[in-house]
């Protein structure tokens, strides 16, 4: 059963826009991360509120404090915990703190795109693999899927992204 949930974004600006990925870009937008963000996170289903206070830590955003409350005198059971969805609570959230995140989605470039114009320059690949990083994805799974090609062949692509740019671990 998928979780329900929406999200605000807290009453704190974003934090000093953070470089990753190639830099400078050649060919494409810089992608930037949030050094901190606050968002809220309200389950209507679970009855509860989270607040969460994220930090890009260099490699992906990650939760620096989490604060779960119930709503309408609702208490929070430990199960409700198990129930919060948190990856994809952050995926989502760096969906909407990263400017331009989803021209580094597979979805995005399958709809923009005929094979001719397949991007596969090293640059983009790099900063797509950033995006999944940061937004507690799998990086080589995306390449996997954008490409339909096996582990081990991603594997060499990797190695040549990666001596060429700094990627995430």
């Amino acid at each position: 059963m998928e979780t329900k949930y929406s999200i605000a974004k807290g009453d704190r600006e974003m934090g000093t826009m953070v470089s990753v990925g190639p830099t400078p870009p050649v060919d494409y937008p810089q992608l930037e991360v949030p050094a901190t963000s606050l968002w809220y996170v309200t389950y209507d289903s679970l009855g509860l509120k989270v607040e969460l206070d994220l930090i890009f830590n260099g490699e992906r955003l990650e939760i620096q404090k989490m604060v779960v409350s119930g709503l309408d005198g609702k208490t929070v059971q430990s199960r409700d915990l198990t129930q919060l969805a948190l990856p994809s609570v952050i995926r989502k959230i760096a969906s909407l703190c990263i400017p331009n995140y989803v021209f580094w989605t597979k979805d995005f470039q399958d709809e923009n795109r005929d094979w001719e114009s397949l991007k596969t320059d090293d640059e983009f690949l790099a900063q797509m693999m950033w995006v999944e990083q940061i937004g507690q994805g799998n990086p080589r799974k995306a390449l996997m899927d954008y490409f339909q090609m096996p582990r081990s062949t991603t594997t060499l692509v990797m190695r040549r992204l990666r001596s060429k740019y700094s990627l995430p671990k």
